[in-house]
């Protein structure tokens, strides 16, 4: 619970709760008379980190999807995104409300890359709030792939997955690995 502070002049009145102050770059208390603490104990530790008040929640993919093996050895069918073809994002939610501007909200891909064995993210240039993304990358076929929109920290901000076919995605790649 956060406590609500009133400014009376130069008289700061704390009217219950408990108080976090947030500061970027430190907390400096400045003052020509003395300045007296009154709780029962202090705390130190790690900072807490503030709350997001700004920043994306949830992306959509307006662009339909097509239908391609399910690799599973069952002969069914998922729908995924396929290789060549454009697709186009956009913000479906912001945590509080949309940023200031716009053109704050950037866009990541990532993946897991067969071919180099670790996880490969590509911030794109386009920032707004709605991207289009051409999958041409054969290395992400077979894969899911991530879209991220982020204001400020694309780990914890929107995230969309979702399947990528293979090349030829009519081809069960479990079959035909055996």
């Amino acid at each position: 619970m956060f406590s609500n502070l009133r400014v009376k002049g130069d008289i700061i009145t704390n009217v219950g709760g408990t108080t976090r102050i947030y500061a970027k770059e430190g907390y400096e208390i400045n003052s020509n008379a003395s300045i007296i603490y009154s709780a029962p104990e202090y705390s130190f530790g790690e900072p807490l980190d503030p709350p997001l008040t700004d920043g994306v929640k949830e992306i959509e993919l307006l662009t339909a999807l097509d239908q391609g093996s399910a690799n599973d050895k069952t002969g069914t069918y998922q729908d995924g995104m396929i290789f060549g073809k454009t697709y186009h994002f956009k913000v479906k939610n912001y945590i509080q409300n949309p940023p200031a501007n716009i053109a704050t909200i950037k866009w990541m891909l990532k993946f897991h890359s067969l071919s180099q064995n670790k996880w490969i993210e590509i911030p794109l240039s386009s920032t707004g709030d709605s991207i289009t993304i051409t999958m041409n990358d054969e290395d992400m076929c077979g894969r899911f792939i991530y879209v991220r929109a982020y204001v400020r920290n694309p780990e914890i901000e929107a995230e969309y997955k979702q399947w990528k076919h293979n090349r030829f995605r009519w081809f069960d790649r479990m079959v035909v690995d055996d």
